[in-house]
């Protein structure tokens, strides 16, 4: 029994090792790539339908110009994207069917671009960086507490292979509400509803918030802490 019992517990932790080392490996990997701590390509993309003939906010941090980007994608070709403000949000091609607008200081811009020849226009307004949450918390662990536009869960959240669980519970600040919260597994997200409990081997949630009045958006992300 002690020896079916010794073998047991070797092998968990044989594979929680090459787990966390899996992980690590993949982690630096996609920093190298993508910059530390922001290691989802998927949470960073948004569908340009969410921009498509509206009039958007996008907020922009003088400290970290990553906060200042979002890219967007189309299912068609994407030509002829301009920004008739640059010195506001300025654009960039990131591929056939991808551009991205970086937000700079505060104002207002229309974002031209062709999808598969057919024109289309979108209005930014740009608003500097402000905290939308009065309150954010995973797993019952409040996520304020040195709060940079990321969070760290409590290793109290965590399961025995380092992801994310227990719900995640939004107060929004005045004027602001959520736009979505999505899990990650990899870079295919789950939407969740606020409140509601991560799906199992989430390793990033990514919440999305947008202010009522100005139609800023701002997004955040709540990372595992497997130390």
């Amino acid at each position: 029994m002690l020896a079916t019992s010794t073998i047991s517990t070797t092998t968990k932790t044989t594979s929680r090792a090459l787990a966390v080392a899996a992980a690590m490996l993949l982690a630096l990997v996609l920093s190298m790539s993508l910059g530390a701590g922001r290691a989802y390509a998927g949470a960073v993309w948004f569908d340009v339908k969410e921009i498509d003939g509206k009039t958007v906010g996008l907020s922009y941090d003088p400290h970290d110009d990553w906060w200042s980007k979002y890219a967007f994608e189309a299912k068609k070709k994407v030509t002829n994207v301009k920004s008739s403000n640059p010195k506001v949000a300025s654009v960039t091609f990131k591929g056939n069917n991808f551009f991205s607008i970086h937000a700079k200081k505060a104002g207002k811009t229309k974002i031209t671009y062709k999808i598969g020849g057919k024109s289309h226009k979108a209005t930014i307004i740009v608003k500097k960086y402000a905290n939308p949450f009065k309150a954010i918390s995973v797993g019952g662990k409040s996520c304020l507490k040195g709060f940079k536009r990321e969070c760290v869960s409590s290793t109290k959240s965590l399961d025995y292979y380092g992801h994310i669980t227990g719900k995640v519970k939004v107060v929004p600040a005045k004027n602001w509400k959520v736009k979505a919260i999505n899990a990650y597994n990899g870079a295919t997200p789950t939407k969740i509803k606020n409140g509601a409990k991560v799906p199992e081997g989430t390793s990033t949630v990514q919440v999305m918030m947008v202010n009522k009045k100005t139609k800023v958006w701002q997004r955040t992300y709540i990372y595992a802490d497997a130390g």
